[in-house]
């Protein structure tokens, strides 16, 4: 059976979706939250649910933000012939209609058996644990394992014991659970005859001696009552002797410290006067003043540094300028060539000495040369002069403004020392670190005698003095009175503990006289429920022995059945064993080729080469390894449940843990699969593109 279209009404997040799907591979394709998933279970919806039941299950499916409930449709294909299958979940009918059959929605147990024999997997069960694969749930089988394992068993049988062995199994299960929560109910029961059997013979063995006993214990409990009560008495007294002690105590020491707080009240009164009276007679200078001051000197100081190295640099200045002469080295050497220049023009105007002609242009040149040198020796000595001439006087100028501005800080100095009728800027720190030092001293005397006083005057504390010392004449009478009844804190201690001692005699008295009477009235009527519990102890030992006997039985029938199953199973798990084998060793290109399948629990297991034995893959294979072994196993699995009538498989994104050589494997062992079976591969890459016969973009 194959499906050509899909359409979904207010199903997920689809409130309208239909779609054509072909034989052989379809890729489903399209990015996370696309509604992949919510294809496969409107898929498996409308194969396996009834609208009439799995309220919850659509309840979850309906439209998101959709108040109805969904329809599917689908277009089935079956050995050349056409069906079409709705599910309508909202009016909960089913019908199914094609070229030779017609279900109406009323009969929807005749569609589910006509979709289960075409499919040849019974139920929703079987179908997500073979050929449907979820994502993320390529290893859920195990679950499952007990229905795969009755259908199996259907099909040895020729599904006339279809889930019979299971059913039995289950039942005996059952049967055995509740027999050996009887014999656990029933051991009790015997337990307890048992200890009620031993307490009435040996209640009736003791009965007269327990009367003497009882009467014993009445004497000794009215005795230590007696006891109890002249005691507690005494101590009570005695308790109350301590308690006026110690409130003589009490009041004592608060008398004593009211007396000490007057004084020292007293005390600090008078130094926070003498503080405030220093305090008043110091003119109160603040931080402001002194830093107007200070930085008035502070300027006076700088001026000072200022006008002293100014008067040394202008010295300086003018005794390097007066140093400086210019001399008459200069002048000549000038004179001298321009004599010699105009000598040899003359010389050279009158034609005189011509044999000397070739050398007269050199004698001219050296006398400008001469003459050059002397202009320029000259002129530098004279810019000099002027320099260190003007040098000096811009120096004399600053000198003067420097001086001008000392005299003028030295005067504001003196009038601001005038003005707080200080002589040196010392003396005016000296006051105000004397002023805040006071204050602080005041301000200490005042929080100590706040601390002190709490809000009380002087006379509330003595007031105070006066009651105390009343209270303590009281109470000095009280004691003389109690004299005789004071005890050592020893003494109290010890007559505490015996106290309690007795205390918990008479409890135990007590409990005593009590278990004695319920004793005496027990066994003074216990011959006959002797003779009861007796009776009933042989009765429940008999019901014992027969419900472990059918334990016995069960047990061994139990053993026989499992072992039949598992034999009719053989012939079957042979076929699966093969059947894995072969497609693993294709999806592993021969890396793993031999698996088998335990007859139990259809727990399977894997032959390594490397280790030449049979391992449990979840132990010692790889992820991707254990994904190529589960899906051989669900393709086996779907391949026999159905006896190769299914021809439909869906597969979640089951491939993301695969490397390149994996994913190359499986799709060319499902595009060989493609050609005798419809499969549905949904998936969010484009790797697999280029193997669709179909490819739908969600």
């Amino acid at each position: 059976m194959q499906i050509s279209h899909l359409l979904l009404k207010d199903f997920g997040r689809f409130d309208n979706f239909e779609c054509d799907f072909s034989p052989g591979l379809n890729i489903i394709k399209g990015p996370n939250e696309a509604g992949k998933s919510t294809i496969v279970e409107a898929l498996t919806a409308a194969l396996y649910l009834d609208p009439n039941k799995n309220d919850k299950q659509m309840s979850d499916a309906k439209r998101w933000g959709g108040g109805s409930a969904p329809i599917l449709e689908a277009l089935l294909n079956v050995e050349g012939k056409s069906y079409r299958l709705i599910k309508d979940f909202e009016n909960g009918r089913t019908n199914l209609n094609g070229d030779d059959l017609d279900l109406a929605g009323d009969n929807p147990a005749a569609v589910d058996k006509w979709l289960s024999d075409k499919t040849g997997i019974p139920s929703e069960e079987i179908f997500k644990a073979t050929a449907c694969v979820t994502q993320g749930g390529i290893t859920c089988i195990e679950d499952s394992i007990e229905a795969i394992k009755d259908k199996l068993e259907s099909l040895v049988t020729g599904g006339k014991e279809d889930r019979a062995g299971s059913d039995v199994m289950r039942k005996i299960d059952e049967r055995i659970v509740q027999i050996t929560l009887d014999i656990s109910r029933t051991d009790s029961i015997t337990e307890e005859l048992d200890y009620n059997i031993n307490k009435l013979k040996r209640d009736l063995e003791g009965l007269k001696t327990k009367r003497a006993d009882l009467v014993q214990v009445e004497t000794a409990y009215k005795n230590v009552c007696d006891d109890h009560s002249e005691r507690k008495e005494k101590f009570s007294q005695a308790q109350e002797a301590d308690k006026i002690g110690e409130r003589e105590k009490g009041l004592l020491r608060e008398y004593e410290e009211c007396k000490k707080k007057l004084s020292e009240a007293a005390g600090l009164h008078k130094k926070v006067e003498d503080l405030k009276e220093q305090i008043s007679n110091l003119r109160k200078i603040t931080p402001g003043e002194l830093r107007e001051v200070e930085e008035a000197a502070t300027a006076l100081g700088y001026y000072r540094h200022e006008k002293d190295g100014l008067e040394s640099d202008s010295n300086e200045a003018l005794e390097e300028r007066d140093n400086l002469k210019v001399g008459i080295f200069g002048p000549g050497l000038s004179l001298l060539g321009v004599i010699a220049s105009g000598s040899i023009t003359a010389i050279h105007t009158m034609k005189l000495f011509p044999e000397y002609y070739p050398d007269i242009w050199y004698a001219l040149a050296g006398s400008i040369f001469t003459l050059l040198l002397g202009s320029s020796i000259w002129n530098s000595r004279r810019q000099r002069r002027r320099m260190l001439s003007g040098n000096a006087d811009k120096i004399s100028r600053k000198y003067k403004e420097i001086t001008q501005k000392h005299e003028t800080a030295e005067t504001e100095l003196d009038e601001l020392l005038k003005k707080y009728n200080v002589s040196s800027v010392e003396e005016m720190k000296k006051n105000l670190w004397r002023y805040e030092e006071l204050n602080d001293q005041f301000k200490k005397s005042g929080k100590e005698y706040s601390d002190i006083m709490k809000g009380r005057s002087i006379q509330d504390l003595e007031k105070r003095s006066g009651e105390l010392e009343s209270e303590l004449k009281t109470v000095s009478e009280e004691i003389g009175n109690l004299s005789g009844l004071s005890m050592e804190p020893t003494e109290v201690e010890r007559e505490r503990l015996i106290i309690n001692e007795i205390e918990e005699r008479i409890k135990d008295l007590e409990r005593e006289r009590i278990v004695l009477r319920q004793q005496i009235e027990s066994a003074e009527g216990g011959f006959e429920l002797l003779a009861c519990y007796l009776e009933r102890k042989t009765q429940t030992k008999k019901r014992i022995e027969a419900l472990k006997s059918e334990i016995e039985i069960l047990g061994i029938t139990k053993d026989c059945i499992d072992e039949a199953r598992q034999n009719a199973l053989k012939s079957k798990l042979e076929v699966l064993n093969g059947t894995t084998s072969n497609i693993l060793d294709t999806l592993t290109s021969g890396r793993y080729s031999k698996v088998r399948f335990d007859r139990s629990n259809l727990k399977f297991e894997v032959w390594a080469d490397e280790k030449a034995d049979w391992v449990d893959p979840e132990t010692v294979l790889s992820s991707g390894a254990i994904d190529q072994i589960y899906l051989s196993a669900r393709l086996a699995l779907a391949d026999l449940v159905s006896e190769r009538k299914n021809s439909l498989y869906i597969l979640d994104d089951p491939f993301s843990g695969y490397d390149d050589q994996r994913l190359e494997n499986v799709m060319r062992f499902l595009k060989g699969l493609s050609g005798d079976h419809q499969i549905l591969l949904l998936t969010s890459r484009d790797h697999y593109d280029k193997w669709a016969d179909s490819t739908i973009n969600l």
